[in-house]
Formats: C-alpha cells, structure tokens, sequence
C-alpha cells in the first residue's frame, strides 16, 4: 500500500478476466474502445461517435441538452428532441406515428397538468377541451358539441333523409328525402317563428320574391317575380285581376 495512482499499461490490450481465464470482465484496447462485459458477453463499448449499449438501460433519468436527439430504428425513424423552444416527437421513417394504450384512456395536459387538452378514451369517445372545460365528443351515434358550431358548410345525410334536430324532444326537424323528394322543416311543438327586419321567400334561384314580409310595414305576395298582392296602412292593394 502506498501513495500515488495504480498504473496498467499495455501497447496493444488490457483484459481483466475470472480466475479461469476464460470469462472476461473488460477490455481496455489500446488507441480504441472500453469493452464492459456480463457473463462473458459484451454489454457496453465507447466508440468515437459515443457508447454502444448491448441490451437494456436502467436508470434514475435521462438528461440532454438542447436540439440533441433521442434516435430510434435503423434509419433514426424516431426523433425526440427539445430545440430551445418547442419540443418534437417526430416521425421520419415510413408507416404510421402510433401511441397506444393498454389503460383506460390517454390523456393530454397543459404543462401545468391540470387542464386537459383532450382524451381519448379505450373503446370509447374522443373528447377536446379549451381551458380544461370539454368542448367535443365523440359519440356511438355522432358527435356532442358543447358551445357554438363555425363551419364553412354542414352536410346532413348527404343527400338522404337524415335529419337536423333541435330541442331536447326533437321537436324542430329539418331534412331532405332524396334527389327525388322533398325537403322539410317541421315543428311539432308551439309555433314556428321565422324572425328578421325582412322575411323573404324566394325561388329556386333567389332571384324572383314569393312572398315578401317587412317588420312594421307591408306583406307582399308575388307570381312569377311579379307583385300581386301587398298589404297597406290602410287596407291592401292587388295589382292585376281579384276574381
């Protein structure tokens, strides 16, 4: 025992082995790699580029810094990474991106882990939220919406004789039968109101007046995109023949 460091040199390669000399620890090569072995079978190795690990890593956390990746599959299919700003799970390879669950449902947070962003649940519906309050669901027959719908069209049915409803009895029903049918808005219930500084109905093209209604003012009927009838302060006028 004394002072001062231990010092194995070798011009070529330094193994440790058991006392059989036929199980090797770890080899120590000479202008190369550090070779770490279990049971005789090599399960770390430092290369030029970094570490190759034979089988699996246990540990207390994983630390990288920034734009550097966690690269997954023979070609790097799967990139993890931060860039400084925004965090990435990226797909580079070929097939689908899948994230499965053998739970009850995945879940997404804010960073907070508090407010939910959305849900998608096993064998069951697809929720989104805005500020932790769900807005979407997925449903066994459609959809639920909690809050105000924007689109740029709605196609109901498409072209069969599936059906708007409204009211929770389904009393306000709109729908079309077909290419060769008719369409509907039908109120089971009360009256049907339809509300506006000017009601108006028109053809086909919206070019020629029906019938023609202004709040506080005149009702008018039409034929053919002519005025026939219209109603005055003081009594009507019928413009044409009153049989």
């Amino acid at each position: 025992v004394g002072t001062g460091n231990l010092m194995i040199e070798s011009n070529s390669v330094i193994v440790l082995r058991d006392n059989t000399g036929s199980v090797d620890f770890a080899k120590f090569i000479n202008g190369g790699g550090v070779e770490l072995y279990q049971n005789n079978n090599k399960k770390f190795e430092t290369t030029n580029t970094g570490v190759t690990v034979t089988g699996q890593i246990i540990s207390d956390g994983l630390h990288m810094g920034d734009s550097e990746m966690i690269k997954l599959g023979s070609s790097n299919d799967l990139l993890i990474y931060h860039n400084g700003s925004d965090s990435y799970v990226q797909d580079d390879g070929t097939g689908k991106l899948v994230l499965s669950t053998n739970g009850a449902r995945i879940d997404l947070y804010d960073n907070t882990n508090a407010a939910t962003l959305a849900r998608f649940i096993t064998g069951g519906s697809v929720e989104l939220y805005e500020a932790g309050n769900k807005k979407f669901e997925t449903r066994s027959n459609g959809i639920q919406v909690t809050g105000y719908t924007y689109s740029d069209g709605v196609t109901i049915g498409n072209g069969t004789s599936q059906k708007y409803l409204a009211g929770d009895s389904n009393q306000l029903q709109m729908y079309h039968t077909g290419s060769s049918g008719n369409g509907y808005i039908n109120n089971s219930t009360g009256t049907l109101l339809i509300g506006g500084p000017i009601v108006s109905f028109t053809n086909q093209a919206n070019n020629a007046f029906l019938i023609r209604a202004v709040d506080g003012g005149t009702a008018e009927l039409y034929h053919n995109g002519s005025k026939k009838f219209e109603t005055l302060s003081d009594g009507a006028k019928v413009t044409g023949s009153l049989t």
